[in-house]
């Protein structure tokens, strides 16, 4: 009988933090593992920048915001400004998103 090897043995998971082999907690964005809770809140703030799940999390955020704006539908030049911003932003973090999305599936990560 042939021995399955998908999904991989976790001891082929290393930590992402402390390189330790066997690690079982996956990241929302499935590309990165930790050995426990205290190695993945001190990755944290270096893995959000890199994180597909953090980053849709904030286009949610900054998707209700425009919406909110445009729907007030201020003449005013500020919140103008402030809108124009926005939608700016929105746009560069779906471009890395998707830039990280590919460079995943390029490197078979998922």
């Amino acid at each position: 009988m042939a021995v399955s090897l998908w999904p991989a043995p976790t001891l082929y998971h290393v930590c992402c933090k402390c390189s330790a082999l066997g690690a079982v907690l996956k990241c929302p964005c499935h590309v990165v593992y930790y050995c426990g809770t205290a190695c993945q809140k001190d990755h944290y703030l270096e893995h959000k920048h890199e994180c597909t799940d953090h980053l849709r999390k904030g286009i949610k955020e900054k998707s209700a915001v425009i919406s909110r704006l445009q729907e007030q539908g201020s003449s005013d030049g500020v919140a103008s400004v402030e809108l124009m911003v926005l939608e700016q932003e929105l746009a560069q973090v779906h471009y890395r998103v998707g830039m990280l999305m590919m460079a995943s599936l390029q490197a078979a990560k998922f």
